[in-house]
């Protein structure tokens, strides 16, 4: 049986189940998507897979859910996002953004601040608010600024 995996197919954005933190104490694996789930919601085909090895560990369960759930929208005019976190890995991450703020902040002069804004006007956003209630990815803004 595989445990320490905690699937979220809830309305909510995977990002926020992550700035909550208190999941990472319940669960190895988050597994969320940063867009509202299409109408169907999961591939639950990767049942099969469990039952075939039900021994298999939470990060291989998670890369096989996430990988049927692109295939099954594949084709489709639906968005399908699905992302598979390690929580163990979420302080290292924050630590790192804590970094790079940090570093925007030191050198927050007005070239940077447009190169930021840049950076954010061209990242993939999630929701479909207004501009000033959306997400977006800001996971390669590091790499490209």
């Amino acid at each position: 049986m595989v445990t320490g995996s905690q699937g979220s197919e809830t309305i909510s954005r995977g990002k926020d189940g992550v700035r909550r933190l208190p999941i990472r104490n319940c669960a190895h694996y988050l597994i969320a998507s940063e867009e509202l789930e299409p109408g169907c919601g999961w591939d639950y085909s990767f049942l099969a897979d469990l039952a075939a090895n039900p021994h298999m560990g939470g990060a291989e369960l998670g890369k096989i859910i996430a990988d049927k759930f692109v295939v099954f929208y594949a084709g489709s005019d639906e968005e399908a996002t699905l992302s598979v976190i390690d929580l163990s890995m979420i302080n290292d991450v924050l630590e790192a953004m804590g970094k790079l703020m940090t570093a925007c902040n030191e050198d927050f002069s007005q070239v940077t601040f447009k190169n930021f804004a840049k950076v954010r006007k061209d990242t993939k956003v999630f929701g479909g608010g207004s501009p000033r209630d959306t997400d977006c990815d800001m996971v390669d803004s590091p790499s490209i600024m």
